[in-house]
């Protein structure tokens, strides 16, 4: 039986040696099984890199002959995971780390949001700065691929510092770039035209890392054509998937499920992802199963903000079939300001069809 890993593999395995290969022998690894499609952990186990590719994944054995040049490392007592797969994040808020521990969800939209007055005040550099270290802290905390609502965007000059910084990284990222009505004169013509112009830029054709997707909140209250144009850009652009806050209730951020289906954004090929999915109905729960698309919840800063979550236990849960919905739950600090200095982040777990992103 032969398996292989997930496509997100922990960022330290390919920079422990400079050897042209490197054998761990006799650990614990996480695996993947192709056969099945589920994950698989296999004990006194062996895993083969070969340059900058895990080449083979022996179970319960160690390979009878390696080249002479393959340099090995008992991982006795070590597991080998695959990255974390993060899908929710804003990289550009990584300053605000550890300062907002009573702070409720209300305070966090006037105080740190990206309506409120940081995203004005901070220099593009600052943005840099907190692309950079947000991206660095996840590689150091085993996530290895990120979608990043990016909406830290007020004009051309802070978009490309938060670009810059996200290929500057090396960490493997889904960059949704922000499409939104801001206070300032930046305008949503401006703002598509820079979506499309980071999509195109020439760097990312040598940058398998890092691909551009759209962020957009304002599906409810959003004229038709504008909607449209947002569209066409996704499928002309190719874009590698779609997200917006989902926050029904109290906080009147619908951008439902339903309602994205009504408009016909679901049913394709491009991965759509609502964010915390709070309040959301069995209509809604109907159109992801329909379609195959995507839930992100981030219990760790829902419980901490109150985004509140009652129809989540009484809720059916996904059906284990190529049409269920597909459910990654990610807990960790980063994600927006929180009392904790670190990153932790849980695997993403999907099911039905192969790991997300494709």
């Amino acid at each position: 039986m032969r398996f292989s890993s997930p496509v997100a593999l922990a960022f330290g395995l390919a920079c422990v040696s400079n050897a042209a290969s490197i054998l761990f022998t006799d650990a614990t690894i996480i695996a993947w099984n192709n056969e099945n499609s589920r994950i698989e952990v296999l004990h006194n186990s062996s895993l083969l890199i070969e340059g900058d590719e895990i080449k083979e994944i022996y179970r319960g054995t160690t390979p009878d002959s390696i080249s002479n040049d393959t340099e090995t490392i008992d991982a006795t007592g070590k597991i080998i995971s695959p990255g974390f797969i993060d899908t929710h994040h804003h990289l550009w808020q990584t300053a605000f780390k550890t300062i907002a521990s009573n702070t409720t969800l209300a305070e966090y939209f006037q105080r740190y949001g990206e309506f409120g007055p940081s995203i004005q005040n901070f220099s593009p550099e600052d943005k840099y700065l907190g692309q950079l270290t947000g991206s660095l802290e996840c590689i150091n905390a085993g996530t290895t691929t990120v979608l990043d609502h990016a909406h830290g965007d007020s004009d051309d000059e802070t978009s490309d510092a938060i670009f810059n910084a996200t290929l500057d990284s090396r960490l493997r990222t889904v960059h949704a770039y922000a499409i939104h009505e801001l206070p300032n004169n930046y305008t949503l013509e401006e703002q598509m035209r820079k979506l499309v112009a980071l999509k195109r830029d020439p760097r990312l054709s040598s940058n398998s890392l890092v691909t551009v997707g759209l962020a957009f909140d304002a599906f409810d209250n959003s004229p038709s054509d504008l909607i449209q144009q947002l569209w066409d850009i996704v499928q002309r652009e190719n874009l590698s998937a779609v997200t917006t806050h989902t926050l029904s209730g109290p906080w009147a951020i619908g951008n439902t499920p339903s309602l994205l289906n009504t408009l016909g954004w679901l049913n394709t090929s491009t991965p759509v992802i609502f964010s915390h999915a709070s309040f959301i109905t069995p209509s809604d729960f109907t159109a992801l199963r329909h379609t195959n698309q995507y839930i992100s919840t981030t219990p760790e800063s829902e419980l901490h903000y109150g985004h509140l979550h009652p129809p989540s236990t009484s809720s059916p849960a996904p059906a284990p079939s190529p049409s269920a919905a597909r459910i990654s739950a990610s807990s960790r600090a980063a994600q927006k300001p929180t009392s904790s200095s670190s990153t932790a982040t849980a695997p993403a777990c999907w099911a039905g069809r192969t790991p997300w992103p494709r």
